[in-house]
């Protein structure tokens, strides 16, 4: 009886162990898939499209995806050169849009009642700070 006692001890405690679960990727390892971020209210409000159409016949459109990608437009052609050339990622961060370029620097929308988003700010990737001149701040208006 005394014998038992260990062995019921050690049984029960390879029994407590985390099961992790393993699916078969495409990459063919077995590796534990990452569920997808569930995403916030906020978040969901913000994910669509947004356009601004400039006073000379130019527009600028911001598509924020689901998986927190945001790609950029330029005259309706995805932006293949230049500063917002690359996809970016977006995050929400104390109640403003965050854009993160892939230097690093972000620029800074705040978000309007009305569902548009204002860029009001750029944060460099050392840590330098441009704010926008109010007369510059243009809204970008939901489209989608």
């Amino acid at each position: 009886m005394k014998v038992l006692i260990p062995i019921v001890i050690g049984l029960l405690m390879v029994g407590c162990g985390k099961k992790e679960e393993i699916t078969n990727n495409d990459d063919k390892t077995n590796t534990p898939e990452k569920p997808p971020k569930e995403l916030t209210l906020e978040e969901k409000k913000v994910v669509g499209e947004y356009e601004l159409k400039y006073e000379n016949g130019h527009t600028s459109k911001w598509v924020f995806l689901e998986n927190g990608i945001a790609e950029p437009y330029s005259n309706g052609k995805k932006n293949k050169s230049g500063h917002h050339s690359h996809e970016c990622k977006w995050m929400i961060v104390d109640g403003e849009l965050h854009i993160i370029y892939e230097s690093g620097s972000r620029a800074v929308f705040r978000i309007n009642p009305d569902g548009s988003i204002t860029c009001i700010k750029h944060l460099g990737g050392n840590g330098e700070r441009v704010d926008i001149q109010k007369d510059k701040q243009l809204p970008f208006k939901k489209i989608k």
